[in-house]
């Protein structure tokens, strides 16, 4: 999911309005909190395994740094809503973030992160300091799992959703060199029937915003509604999204619904 850091932006994405005690979490690419001038993201790989009631995120980055010697501090957006937010109550101290656990390697060794809290309650960055000497290369690990959202429907059906925000990488300089996000869904029957967002609107003599047709009663145990930065080729219980050379904006984060429902 993205699932993809850029700092300044905000890591929303749209939960429906029929949805009912919501859990939406939302995870991305590292970013410059306050923006780089030198220092680029060649590629990123991004691994996410989904489970009916969790995901398993594997973000493996490259960097390189067009300048001179520097420090980048990067942060890992950490968003939910609902249910989901640990501050849904009110304001927690110190901050906690919507991941189960998180962990980050550069270059092959495990580093510290420390949580910041971002502008609004729920908000949150995973923040590290990453050296770069005169032109290098660094590879930046980041692994993490979190809760798959998911929403009440009016029909008391439900409906989940995995996530993997990939536009705050526009936050680096240039373009990025390649992006491949892989999303496999475990216990879903293969292969999967996959159906893009903008396409799967309301019933006929529905009146609700788009998306009100995502009912659990409506999906079989193979069916994905998708949105993300290119049409998905499917591979088994596997899809995968790639781009190259390319600047990624709000409306190219993955984001995935369906249902461990089955028909009868």
């Amino acid at each position: 999911m993205n699932k993809n850091l850029v700092s300044g932006l905000t890591l929303a994405l749209s939960s429906f309005a029929l949805a009912n005690d919501a859990g939406l979490t939302y995870g991305g690419s590292p970013s410059l909190l306050k923006g780089h001038k030198t220092i680029q993201m060649v590629s990123e790989i991004i691994r996410v395994d989904v489970w009916k009631d969790h995901e398993i995120v594997d973000c493996q980055f490259v960097f390189k740094n067009h300048g001179k010697a520097t420090k980048a501090r990067m942060g890992f957006p950490d968003r939910s809503s609902g249910a989901g937010n640990p501050e849904e109550e009110g304001r927690v101290d110190p901050p906690k973030g919507s991941f189960n656990w998180f962990n980050s390697w550069v270059d092959g060794k495990k580093v510290k992160t420390t949580i910041a809290r971002g502008k609004e309650l729920g908000d949150y960055w995973h923040v590290k300091y990453v050296p770069f000497a005169d032109g290098q290369s660094v590879k930046v690990h980041d692994r993490y799992r979190v809760d798959t959202g998911f929403a009440m429907t009016p029909d008391n059906g439900n409906v989940r959703e995995a996530t993997y925000v990939v536009h705050t990488g526009a936050s680096w300089k240039g373009k990025i060199g390649r992006s491949d996000v892989y999303v496999t869904f475990h216990g879903l029957k293969a292969p999967l029937h996959v159906m893009p967002l903008l396409d799967f609107s309301p019933r006929e003599g529905d009146d609700e915003v788009r998306g009100a047709s995502l009912h659990a009663g409506r999906f079989a145990s193979s069916d994905i509604v998708w949105s993300g930065p290119s049409k998905p080729s499917v591979h088994g219980t596997r899809l995968h999204f790639v781009r190259k050379n390319w600047r990624p904006q709000v409306g190219d984060d993955v984001d995935l619904f369906f249902s461990y429902y089955k028909k009868k």
